[in-house]
């Protein structure tokens, strides 16, 4: 489940301060063995996992269904709306990671714009700049993924026993600070697999027929898996942006590791290792592709999808918290 919600102008002056936390240059190398690791190259984080183990193994039981391992909560347990958190090894309660966001249409930037009703300021769509309307336009940059420690929407229409994934949310903002909407949605992080919604939103619907962010273990070069998803139309379609298609839409994925590289943070001095894979996705209208950056301590840090539209849509972490 997924919902904009109505525009508001965030404060500036909050938001600078929140912008100038998060603003931080990305650059990528592959000289992973000439990656200084002194004081002066600051932050090292490995692909080694800092927390390893199931911590409710005496609660939490795995199963898989369709290639992706769940976590199953028996019947006679308590319920807690963050049961299926607390095992998290990569995206652990609190987490967040701010993403630049990119779209590109035959290899071209296109500015995506939100369209905000005149009287109302809700979204009622995308656009681009050269769209003619009444309405105003604001453009998008920015969507920042939390993981929810207090329950959201989703645990409001579903109860914790019918909803075996931790909730999250993705943000969406403009490049000046204007909070232009959410959505909820969730991810399954445990010892076997890490499987991410992506966001899906008015025109990021489209990525609801790409590849999605999913590793399993091992964390290794050469690992290769599967996933077999069926993809049901999306929603709405908005300015025939969207692309449709008749019946379920049946899809065989296949991932694979490929390398290693190195994320340097300059502003920060942080380095990030990171396993860098591919999913390729065949369908009967148009194969998809994904390439990703991942490190099992901080998440997917860059996401790179070919669509089924032919549009490519960029999301590079820009920066990242993690707790404890």
């Amino acid at each position: 489940m997924y919902s904009l919600q109505c525009v508001r102008g965030l404060d500036w002056c909050k938001f600078m301060l929140f912008y100038s936390c998060f603003w931080v240059h990305f650059s990528c190398t592959s000289e992973l063995a000439d990656q200084p690791k002194s004081e002066e190259a600051g932050a090292f984080i490995t692909l080694e996992p800092q927390m390893t183990g199931n911590t409710l193994e005496s609660i939490l039981s795995l199963y898989e269904k369709n290639g992706i391992v769940h976590d199953s909560l028996p019947k006679n347990d308590v319920e807690d709306a963050n049961i299926y958190s607390q095992n998290n090894l990569t995206y652990r309660l609190g987490n967040k990671i701010v993403y630049r966001f990119t779209y590109l249409i035959d290899r071209d930037t296109v500015t995506v714009m939100a369209l905000l009703d005149s009287l109302t300021n809700y979204v009622t769509g995308w656009a681009t700049v050269d769209t003619v309307t009444t309405n105003k336009k604001v453009p998008m940059e920015i969507i920042e993924l939390e993981v929810l420690v207090e329950p959201g929407k989703l645990r409001r229409y579903y109860s914790t026993k019918k909803y075996h994934q931790t909730e999250i949310k993705y943000a969406y903002y403009s490049r000046e600070g204007v909070f232009i909407g959410d959505e909820y949605t969730g991810l399954i992080d445990n010892e076997e697999n890490v499987w991410l919604h992506p966001p899906r939103s008015l025109l990021l619907q489209t990525l609801q027929a790409s590849p999605w962010p999913f590793v399993k273990v091992p964390f290794a070069i050469g690992h290769a898996w599967n996933w077999d998803p069926v993809w049901h139309n999306p929603k709405e379609n908005f300015e025939g942006k969207i692309k449709f298609w008749e019946g379920p839409l049946k899809n065989k994925c296949a991932y694979e590791f490929l390398s290693k590289e190195n994320w340097i943070m300059t502003d920060r001095k942080t380095v990030v290792e990171c396993l860098v894979g591919i999913a390729d996705c065949s369908n009967r209208i148009h194969d998809t592709h994904l390439k990703f950056w991942f490190n099992p301590n901080v998440g997917f840090l860059k996401l790179v999808f070919d669509n089924i539209d032919g549009s490519t849509i960029i999301l590079e972490a820009i920066d990242f918290d993690v707790c404890d």
